[in-house]
């Protein structure tokens, strides 16, 4: 065999056995076993708890001088994802205690499409420590990181977007996150350099999809708490709770296409109340404004030569009198931003779902989008979106002759254009939130438009 036992394990070999001195490392990763396969005995299903036809696979190797390696995998096969894994390397008949059994770096290969996409999710290590979770960024990570065997994690995890690896030690061991020179690993792996191992001989390897009634069921049967491999992020106390009320329209409607454009209507109807007030007084004001903008004009012209500071001060002064005598409070348009700024949250929660839930990637909504996990394929949804987000930002805007006015309106009409160029290599559900969104919020500048008329007819 001509591979390293380093190449060996940077191809993502599973289970390769680590050791202090690298020249038994190598004999060992680089053997060939003696392999076994059997049904488990009843005391073996009895002891680790296992189901009946679970499948005993058994490598051994030794090499006559006193060196034994056994590595046992029971195998349920009852769709848990699951291995039971002991195993154990001896010399002389005594254990060497330094040894790990370790898995990594990463568990895939890295999609060469990622490269280019900013949003693309980078694969984390992660630790289940008494003081909680903690997520290692490969980039930030400054050399291996180990935890003695009394404050050893309960489970160590490798995971991409969708899926993850977690070992679980059954028994006290140390527990290490190791990282890799990136130059070995090539130029798509800069988030595949970390792995994890630990030096218990008996561990629950999990490697499967982050599904939450999967990983749920997981926690009961194993008692730990793999539900944690789904980060929700800044925002989970809302994203948490919209991905259950997606997954229970979902179930509702057969898509989840649909049933992101039901919660996007719901929420809506949600905000609302909040939103239709801020919105009206906005418009309100802005074609108050504009009444007045003869008598700011003939105030300005009255101070235009006059450069000094205190003839200045008496413009602002007879001005905000002015803003006052006809009940305008200028301050007012502001709270146009309201609406935007409310929905913001949401919107976060919203991508933070279709980054995560395993359960939507690869659900379809229609026509070309096969993944409304992953961005629009022709770029259709994003453009489609600025079209009507500018169609939104025109609708606000009223007639102005103020310079001031004129320059925020051109920032405001900025805005599309920005969420459009951001959206492009965003999920596409999150698009099509956005653009659902976006019509709605069409349909209620209109009514708040005539409303605003009406009342200062």
């Amino acid at each position: 065999d001509l591979v390293s036992p380093q190449a060996r394990a940077l191809d993502h070999d599973p289970l390769y056995i680590e050791l202090a001195d690298e020249q038994l490392e190598a004999r060992i990763n680089q053997a060939w076993y003696q392999v076994s396969e059997a049904a488990a005995d009843g005391d073996e299903i009895s002891s680790l708890g296992l189901p009946e036809g679970t499948r005993r696979v058994r490598f051994r190797w030794a090499d006559g001088a006193g060196l034994e390696v056994e590595k046992t995998i029971f195998l349920p096969g009852d769709g848990a994802f699951l291995a039971w894994i002991e195993w154990d390397v001896r010399w002389q008949g005594r254990s060497l205690d330094d040894a790990a059994i370790c898995w990594g770096p990463g568990i895939s290969r890295s999609n060469p499409g990622d490269a280019k996409n900013r949003y693309a999710y980078r694969g984390r290590a992660i630790a289940a420590l008494s003081s909680g979770i903690e997520r290692y960024n490969p980039s930030k990570v400054d050399g291996d990181i180990s935890w003695p065997a009394a404050l050893a994690p309960r489970w160590m995890a490798l995971d991409a977007q969708h899926f993850a690896v977690a070992m679980i030690p059954r028994q006290p061991g140390v527990g290490m996150v190791r990282r890799f020179d990136l130059a070995s690993l090539g130029d798509s792996a800069e988030e595949q350099n970390l792995a994890i191992a630990t030096t218990a001989r008996e561990v629950v390897i999990f490697g499967g999809p982050k599904e939450n009634h999967l990983l749920k069921a997981l926690d009961q049967r194993l008692g730990v708490d793999l539900t944690s491999l789904v980060n929700w992020g800044f925002f989970g106390f809302l994203a948490r709770p919209l991905y259950f009320a997606l997954a229970w329209l979902e179930r509702g409607v057969g898509n989840w296409g649909l049933a992101i454009i039901v919660i996007t209507v719901v929420i809506k109807l949600i905000f609302f109340p909040l939103t239709q007030k801020s919105m009206v007084n906005m418009r309100r004001t802005q074609q108050r404004m504009a009444k007045l903008q003869p008598k700011v004009r003939k105030i300005k012209e009255k101070y235009r030569d006059k450069k000094d500071m205190e003839a200045r001060r008496k413009m602002n002064e007879e001005m905000m009198a002015l803003y006052s005598r006809e009940g305008v409070n200028p301050m007012a348009s502001l709270t146009g931003c309201m609406p935007m700024l409310l929905q913001l949250p949401v919107l976060y929660a919203m991508y933070t779902v279709l980054s995560v839930a395993t359960e939507l990637r690869g659900a379809p909504f229609f026509g070309w989008i096969h993944d409304l996990s992953a961005p629009d394929p022709y770029l259709v949804t994003p453009l489609v979106m600025g079209v009507t987000m500018l169609g939104q930002q025109l609708l606000t805007l009223t007639k102005t002759e103020d310079p001031q006015q004129k320059s925020q309106q051109r920032m405001m009409l900025m805005m599309p254009v920005m969420f459009t160029f951001f959206f492009l290599r965003l999920p596409s559900g999150l698009v099509l939130y956005w653009l659902v969104n976006n019509i709605l919020g069409i349909g209620q500048q209109v009514l708040i438009n005539r409303h605003a008329e009406r009342a200062t007819e």
